[in-house]
């Protein structure tokens, strides 16, 4: 799916590589449709908050959800990889920086 911008390469966290960017996302679902997650992040994207880590407010009723910042990670703006989980009924689903230019160790989103 489409989303907020990414950044990822030197003067973007990176020290090193080409710099790369995107607008995709990878979006998982277990318990619900990929495409009723999809229509769920295409709300909750616009409600994260800059420099997300942890616990995020503001996700769909029932859900809790987090920003996942894998070891060796930096969030210095916006989105990143991040994941919501339902317990009833049991339902699952995470997003992450996709494509060509997928970004390496070091993540930085606009």
């Amino acid at each position: 799916m489409t989303g907020p911008k990414w950044v990822a390469g030197p003067g973007h966290g990176e020290t090193q590589g080409p710099t790369r960017e995107g607008h995709l996302y990878t979006v998982e679902a277990w318990g619900i449709t990929c495409s009723h997650a999809r229509n769920l992040l295409r709300v909750f994207f616009p409600k994260m908050p800059a420099h997300p880590t942890g616990r995020l407010r503001g996700g769909p009723k029932g859900y809790r959800c987090k920003a996942v910042d894998p070891p060796g990670t930096r969030s210095i703006t916006n989105l990143h990889n991040g994941s919501c989980v339902r317990l009833d009924p049991a339902a699952t689903f995470n997003w992450g920086p996709k494509g060509r230019g997928k970004p390496g160790p070091y993540v930085v989103l606009h």
